[in-house]
């Protein structure tokens, strides 16, 4: 039975083969197959026609085809001339893209999608706006917004997985570029009826009463923890649950109690069954950052995405508008 060889799907590009040949002549063969005349293509290209007719040999050399052929007054092309042509225009178009310069880009004419690594309590603060606004500034682009990936949403960036990251967690490693958003206290989330809790409480009071851990991966269950230890007191943990979100639900018609991020107060409020009540005193705040890696730092569609979020994080503190000013 005769074998026949299969091209493989992906080509290992042969760079040491490249370097022999000259690739400025590409743009010379475009415009040749395109008018199918020397004296055409050297007008065009600012050129002569002794100097286009010698490209044109190396070309044929190259290439191993003449390409363009004499019939009676004019020139035609080869059969290997005709199949490059489309070829070459796509050559020709990402070269284009390529060497765009940053001010002719258009976020309207977008059609890329950005990932963003978020968990459901920044999502809350940001999803809402955030596709809105890309729904009328870019609506041929994607958002999608997915959990922060563990173990390491550092890796996922480098890898990406994701474009971006908005996260509580600091960070000090110069492969990686950080913007803080916002800063939140804490409030406390107990049930609507729950007569131990009144209109303000504090830590001391909160430390009797059992307490509803909420925290993704810990991070807020740590910041937590501090709050209660700077009183001199602890949590009387009774349950632990990873989804804000969710905690309404399980909080409602209970004694329980939970710290919460200030940001979520108004979508936790809500929840007909929970109250949310600011804590008496101060409490460290804790930020919300995004990160993003130094690789991806000039690409035109993720500055956009960058700019529109903290334009969302800064409308947070009063009356704002979204808009889009073009990067240049």
């Amino acid at each position: 039975m005769p074998v026949h060889d299969t091209p493989p799907l992906e080509t290992a590009i042969d760079l040491h083969h490249l370097r022999r040949f000259d690739l400025n002549l590409l743009v010379v063969l475009r415009t040749l197959l395109e008018t199918t005349s020397v004296s055409e293509t050297a007008r065009r290209l600012d050129s002569t026609q002794p100097s286009v007719s010698r490209m044109l040999e190396r070309l044929r050399a190259d290439l191993g085809d003449p390409l363009l052929v004499k019939s009676s007054n004019a020139m035609v092309r080869t059969v290997r001339g005709t199949e490059l042509r489309p070829l070459l225009d796509g050559i020709m178009g990402l070269l284009q893209s390529m060497y765009r310069a940053p001010e002719t880009y258009r976020l309207f004419a977008e059609r890329r999608t950005c990932t963003i690594g978020a968990n459901d309590s920044v999502q809350a603060v940001f999803a809402a706006p955030l596709v809105a606004a890309l729904r009328r500034l870019a609506p041929h682009a994607l958002v999608r917004f997915k959990p922060v990936p563990y173990p390491n949403p550092m890796r996922a960036l480098l890898d990406r997985e994701v474009d971006l990251l908005l996260v509580m967690s600091a960070l000090d490693n110069p492969g990686y570029r950080v913007q803080v958003l916002f800063e939140s206290a804490f409030a406390c989330m107990c049930a609507a009826g729950n007569p131990y809790v009144g209109d303000r409480t504090d830590v001391a009071e909160l430390a009797e009463l059992p307490y509803l851990d909420v925290s993704h991966i810990g991070v807020i269950s740590a910041i937590t923890d501090t709050i209660f230890a700077s009183a001199g007191v602890r949590k009387n943990t009774v349950a632990a649950m990873s989804s804000f979100l969710a905690a309404p639900d399980v909080i409602a018609e209970s004694d329980m109690v939970s710290l919460v991020p200030t940001y979520l107060g108004p979508t936790l409020a809500h929840h007909p069954g929970v109250k949310v009540v600011p804590l008496a005193g101060e409490t460290a705040p804790h930020s919300i950052r995004m990160v993003w890696h130094n690789s991806t730092h000039f690409d035109a569609f993720l500055g956009e995405v960058r700019d529109l979020l903290g334009q969302i994080a800064r409308a947070r503190s009063g009356p704002a508008s979204i808009s889009h000013t073009a990067r240049g």
